[in-house]
């Protein structure tokens, strides 16, 4: 579908940076890959549960094509996330079986703390993916190899990258899918004769739409009107090849989706996602079916955010505060896209399609503006502000400048991923690892039990499960977790069960042992 223009030095240095990237994604995720906790900045704003989303989208893949439970995400978000996701596990399941009659579950809640590493690890892949597209996009733009690869650093190092680095959440793959459209339907419409490209892009629109619908629910309009923009002669014809794949992707991964529960599941997030008392009457008259209920409250939820002094003081309230670093972080990365956009119009680039992508995101973020709803945002933004960094800040062919503005402009959060991720690192390596090391040592066919001095113990923290949309203790995964562990409630009862036992891990308030057993 695309050619590659890097040189052979380009790709051995290119191969060994994917390798130096892989090796500290998997770093973070085997060093804190599974838990219940606070992810915190370095001025201790909470940015969320490290469970949510993860801990429900890992044990819905793992059950995705297992009739004895229902599913969890009953559509999208995450539909793609779930089929990757089950793919992962899968592999790691036919190239890792303790034995070969292994229930897949049972070596699935056996290997929690390696699946969930893995998932993780293909998160992480998966930004460098879209890093790489960012890149190639730049290029189709016309803005040269420099300025691609200074529009990648800055995604790459954007706030909302940074903090769903290693997130088991469908954005960043919702993102791959988002730039290969964009760069499939820039290049049909530059080149009318490539009607593959059009249909390729109606196909990766119709997986970002099965991805996240409601964030990118204008992208195919879009795109037929950048099809449009193609010689009179070839426009129907790509208009129709692209429409067809993707209506045509669409009724495929409708199959599982169940559209009344999906619908009602949504009217319940909307509801959930307010800025005051007073929005939560408005959302609660709120019907999916009336389009006008709904620019209604999009203009009184607009009206109420412009009635406060400073935007930055009213959005850093919300979703736990964890806006406010989100702005704070990329306040120079917004000025320096708007100047590059400036040098794109005074080019004559009026860049009409990256507008109304930006344009169409707007209802979304009044509603929630909580970083994972930035991330196509970013990909246009770091393109024009790599545009002025090459082309205004630094002078021509300045790669080493460029990388130092990159680094300057997103050093906020640059320190804030260090710190936070060194916190997670922390935290599990205190209150989770011991279980999870108990655990290995009792081998695929035996529990652990767990001698607790007066410190709580909970299984379903301890696997990082979030209980909502139908995951719950009953399910397959849950449950097969759970039972791994035994809880002994006085030490000297120990020996009583040592005959089902392969471990005893016996935590107190300073630390933890992990003793031997009767084999």
């Amino acid at each position: 579908m695309m050619s590659c223009c890097l040189t052979h030095r380009g790709r051995v240095t290119a191969l060994l940076l994917l390798l130096a990237y892989g090796l500290f994604a998997w770093h973070l995720a085997s060093r804190c890959p599974v838990g219940i906790w606070q992810t915190r900045t370095a001025q201790a704003t909470m940015l969320g549960g490290n469970e949510d989303p993860d801990g429900v989208y890992l044990p819905s893949a793992v059950h995705l094509f297992d009739a004895r439970y229902p599913q969890f995400y009953l559509g999208t978000p995450g539909l793609t996330l779930q089929y990757a996701l089950y793919g992962v596990v899968k592999a790691y399941y036919f190239l890792g079986k303790d034995f070969p009659t292994q229930d897949f579950v049972d070596f699935a809640a056996y290997h929690w703390e390696t699946v969930n590493a893995l998932a993780r690890l293909f998160m992480a892949l998966t930004h460098a993916l879209t890093g790489y597209l960012v890149y190639r996009l730049t290029l189709v733009l016309g803005l040269g190899p420099r300025v691609g690869l200074a529009a990648a650093g800055l995604y790459m190092t954007s706030y909302a990258v940074l903090w769903y680095f290693i997130k088991i959440s469908p954005e960043s793959l919702m993102t791959v899918f988002f730039v290969l459209t964009l760069l499939l339907c820039r290049q049909a419409a530059d080149n009318p004769a490539r009607t593959k490209q059009a249909a390729w892009g109606g196909f990766f629109c119709g997986l970002t739409w099965l991805t996240k619908v409601h964030y990118l629910y204008a992208l195919p309009a879009i795109m037929v009107v950048q099809l449009a923009m193609a010689p009179k002669i070839a426009r129907k014809r790509l208009i129709v090849a692209f429409l067809a794949a993707f209506l045509g992707t669409i009724a495929l991964g409708s199959q599982h989706i169940e559209f009344g529960k999906w619908a009602e599941g949504w009217r319940g997030a909307i509801k959930e996602h307010s800025w005051s008392n007073s929005d939560v009457k408005t959302y609660a008259a709120f019907d999916m079916a009336k389009p006008a209920t709904y620019f209604q409250t999009l203009v009184e939820k607009t009206a109420h955010q412009l009635a406060f002094v400073t935007a930055l003081a009213t959005l850093s309230v919300q979703d736990n505060g964890e806006t406010f670093p989100l702005l704070a972080t990329e306040i120079a990365l917004f000025a320096v896209a708007a100047l590059g956009y400036g040098l794109r119009l005074r080019n004559g680039k009026y860049d009409l399609v990256l507008l109304l992508i930006l344009c169409s995101s707007v209802p979304v973020l009044i509603f929630r503006i909580s970083a994972h709803y930035w991330f196509t945002n970013f990909v246009i933004l770091s393109i024009f502000a790599a545009n002025a960094i090459c082309n205004y800040l630094c002078r021509p062919n300045a790669l080493a400048a460029a990388v130092v503005c990159v680094a300057i402009i997103h050093a906020p959060g640059l320190f804030d991923f260090i710190h936070s991720k060194s916190l997670d690192i922390d935290h599990y390596t205190k209150e989770y690892a011991p279980y999870y090391q108990a655990l290995q040592a009792a081998g695929p066919t035996r529990n652990c039990g767990v001698i607790l001095h007066g410190v709580p113990f909970n299984p379903l923290r301890l696997g990082g499960f979030y209980l909502v949309s139908g995951l719950s203790p009953e399910t397959g995964v849950v449950k097969a977790f759970a039972s791994r562990f035994k809880v002994i409630e006085d030490a000297s009862e120990r020996t009583r069960y040592e005959a089902f036992l392969g471990s005893v891990v016996s935590v107190h308030s300073t630390g933890y042992d992990i003793l031997p057993t009767c084999p």
